[in-house]
């Protein structure tokens, strides 16, 4: 215990016998100094049968909030431009090239599916920059559920293909107004997939899919990837840091006159909070749902509520998902989250990254998501248990290295 406080107090100040130096004493005011060192004292029985790596944590998480002298801003911009708004911009420019295959694709793919492929790998090119992206739903892309309602509403198991076949057997006009006026679960990527990657009665075979894209199906396909152009352009804008009050200006000026953050602090809880956010969708929603191990399944198991089922890419659309978390904590070739941990504490930030690695191997491990849970492999529950230690870092660790003061989703009540 009390070589573990000497470490830190090392890592804050030069060496551990600092702390009783002259030097320190200049620096603080008598009232902070013994402020201090009640803080010190108090943790030192209070947190007597906690588990040392979390109190370790929350030591340099105190230290964090009294001693704080890391500047934010370069990592702030490096996540809000390098990473954000580079991937929305190269997303948009993915969805013009899929919006112009869709306008050219003639009635019945006319009869060569090659037109259709052309297509269905356009939308997993697409959609892979989306996977990356999806740690980011606040600020500018508060609105995320528009382009992709799955992960919100994955128990509603979108899309909702009962109302997307009555529409288009209807008689209303379909153009990007009507659909606009719809639900998320009739829009989106997910309808999109549903509409290229099945023929409306189970049947993936590409001769069967081009056969039945005709008429107002096909319609609704053009349509609805027009519809999604629209909504991806508009985030993009928002996020580019060229725009008239973009967010990624909004994240790199917190202060006082700032409409969303009054300081660099409240920024770095909400990146935080993301990544929290983005490591229990993972486990709980994409992982535990489907496998009957998280505790809202009831232990039940539902591989057709896999994300992606029609086009079979869940492991994928996991894959990129913590790829994009892992360049989000990062900074995506720049200062990032993880700069700021170093600072603190190197030995967290060095487990934060061996994990993730080790969630990534498992996840690599797996080829097929859904023969996997259905064979009983015992490689998703080693993804599922990872994926766990992986939130428990970033979720009480990580948030107590920096003195987040925002409350992590832990009551999921399934034992962790």
């Amino acid at each position: 215990m009390r070589d573990r406080k000497k470490l830190i107090l090392k890592n804050y100040f030069g060496y551990p016998g600092l702390f009783e130096s002259r030097r320190l004493r200049k620096m603080l005011s008598s009232i902070t100094l013994n402020i201090f060192l009640f803080l010190i004292l108090f943790n030192q029985f209070a947190c007597k049968h906690s588990n040392s790596s979390t109190e370790e944590a929350s030591y340099s998480g105190l230290l964090a909030n009294l001693f704080s002298s890391f500047n934010p801003k370069p990592s702030l911009k490096s996540i809000s431009e390098s990473f954000i708004s580079y991937n929305y911009s190269d997303l948009e420019s993915k969805t013009i090239s899929f919006k112009t295959l869709a306008s050219a694709l003639p009635d019945s793919c006319n009869s060569q599916t090659g037109n259709l492929i052309g297509l269905q790998t356009s939308w997993k090119e697409s959609y892979s920059i989306l996977k990356k992206l999806e740690v980011v739903q606040f600020g500018a892309s508060s609105t995320y559920t528009g382009i992709d309602s799955w992960p919100l509403n994955y128990l509603n198991n979108p899309p909702d293909t009962v109302k997307i076949e009555a529409s288009i057997s209807g008689t209303e006009t379909l153009n990007e107004t009507t659909l606009s006026s719809k639900t998320d679960n009739e829009n989106g990527f997910p309808a999109i997939e549903y509409l290229l990657f099945d023929n409306g009665s189970g049947s993936k075979d590409a001769a069967s899919i081009c056969a039945g894209l005709t008429g107002r199906r096909k319609t609704y396909l053009q349509e609805s990837i027009n519809l999604l152009y629209t909504r991806i352009s508009r985030i993009n804008s928002n996020w580019n840091p060229v725009n008239s009050g973009n967010f990624s200006t909004i994240l790199q000026t917190a202060g006082p006159l700032n409409e969303y953050y009054k300081s660099d602090k409240e920024v770095l809880d909400t990146l935080i909070k993301q990544i929290v956010n983005m490591v229990e969708k993972i486990k709980d929603v994409k992982v535990g749902y489907p496998s009957g191990l998280a505790t809202q399944s009831g232990g039940v198991v539902r591989t057709s509520y896999i994300e992606s089922r029609y086009s079979d890419r869940s492991i994928e659309n996991i894959r990129y998902n913590l790829e994009g978390l892992f360049s989000f904590y990062l900074g995506a070739g720049g200062p990032g989250i993880s700069d700021y941990v170093r600072y603190y504490n190197l030995p967290l930030d060095l487990r934060i990254r061996e994990k993730v690695a080790q969630v990534q191997s498992k996840a690599n491990e797996i080829s097929n998501l859904k023969e996997e849970i259905n064979s009983g492999s015992t490689k998703v529950k080693e993804f599922y248990t990872l994926l766990n230690e992986l939130k428990i870092l970033f979720s009480v660790e990580l948030a107590a290295n920096l003195g987040s003061t925002f409350t992590p989703g832990l009551g999921d009540g399934d034992g962790d």
